[in-house]
């Protein structure tokens, strides 16, 4: 049997150039409240989506359903569009959703 050299095998140890890494290394406990803080803004999306589809889903009729989208006919639709959506939006806009990029 021929035994493999080294440098024809991958260990755990080797690491890819660095060009190829997406971030450089941070402590765990920095890239954890950084993936909460992206979960949670997330999750506030989702629920400003549920809150505006509950609002649809309050009624049957598909008239009655475009009134409720319409702002000038019901001012609700702009309170939770303006209100609960475009914030969530907006702050993960302005993160990027990008990795941590950690400072040295």
């Amino acid at each position: 049997m021929r035994e493999r050299q080294h440098s024809d095998s991958f260990s755990m140890t080797d690491r890819p150039p660095e060009e190829f890494c997406l971030s450089p290394e941070a402590p765990s406990d920095i890239l954890s409240i950084d993936l909460l803080h992206k979960r949670s803004m997330l999750k506030a999306v989702s629920l400003a989506v549920d809150i505006i589809t509950a609002h649809f889903n309050s009624r049957q009729d598909p008239g009655e359903k475009i009134r409720l989208g319409n702002s000038s006919l019901c001012t609700t639709i702009s309170h939770l569009v303006l209100k609960q959506l475009y914030p969530t939006i907006q702050n993960i806009l302005q993160d990027g959703l990008k990795a941590y990029k950690f400072k040295l």
